[in-house]
């Protein structure tokens, strides 16, 4: 891992030599992709450069945030604190659709004022929709409340413990967990080769429902779930790797 990192931050640094407004990172996983996981302290060497180089620091938590990766933001994990940060899905806890975008105050500053050349003039149908606003305060009330958090603790510790006993036994699975994520790879595939659907198919007639990116297979779940249910999900993947 150490040595993709060192390749990624020279390939940025290369970048970075241009002038650059921005970087745009998923802080230490990268979902689409396959679920590729990256040390904090990559991300916390990201951001050095960035602040550098005078660009902005722009992360996407849309997926890593609201406990996904164990506090609450990856990038307080990260010790990192960004420009912007891009926020959605876990807002309503999937309720209803609804996005915020957080900036720094030195940022919002520069769009905030009463003439043309100042005002951020932007602006849609639903802004701050009322039965949004109302599920993301209810969502971030069960969210932060102490059951929740017991809950992604224990989702955390299945993940953990059935991580790192299918790393030992099948390395070459390249098995991986970050908070309440785990993930492995079944084959060295590409995004769009299909390698899950066979796994996918054996889940669905269990009554379970998986969706592989390529050859990267991973549970995210929701904190509704139990771990028993969890380990369940993980049985059934084991008894189908051969």
């Amino acid at each position: 891992m150490e040595s993709k990192e060192q390749r990624a931050l020279a390939a940025l640094d290369a970048k970075l030599s241009d002038d650059f407004a921005a970087v745009i990172l998923e802080p230490l996983i990268q979902g689409a992709s396959g679920m590729r996981m990256c040390r904090p302290q990559f991300v916390r060497a990201v951001a050095e450069r960035v602040r550098q180089a005078g660009a902005l620091l722009i992360l996407d938590e849309v997926m890593t945030g609201f406990g996904r990766t164990g506090p609450l933001f990856a990038c307080e994990k990260a010790g990192v604190v960004p420009d912007l940060i891009c926020l959605s899905k876990g807002l309503t806890g999937g309720f209803l659709p609804m996005g915020a975008t957080v900036a720094r105050d030195g940022f919002c500053q520069a769009f905030i004022g009463q003439t043309l050349d100042r005002a951020f003039l932007h602006g849609h149908s639903y802004t701050a929709n009322p039965l949004g606003c109302a599920a993301g305060l209810a969502s971030l009330t069960l969210l932060t409340s102490d059951a929740c958090t017991l809950r992604r603790r224990a989702l955390e510790a299945v993940q953990s413990e059935r991580v790192r006993e299918l790393a030992r036994r099948r390395p070459e699975l390249h098995a991986r967990a970050c908070g309440t994520i785990g993930a492995l790879d079944l084959s060295e595939g590409s995004y769009g080769d299909g390698s899950g659907e066979a796994l996918k198919e054996r889940f669905w007639n269990a009554d379970m429902l998986i969706r592989p990116l390529g050859p990267a297979v991973y549970f995210l779940p929701p904190y509704c779930v139990t771990p028993a249910e969890l380990n369940k999900a993980w049985d059934l993947l084991e008894s189908n790797l051969g």
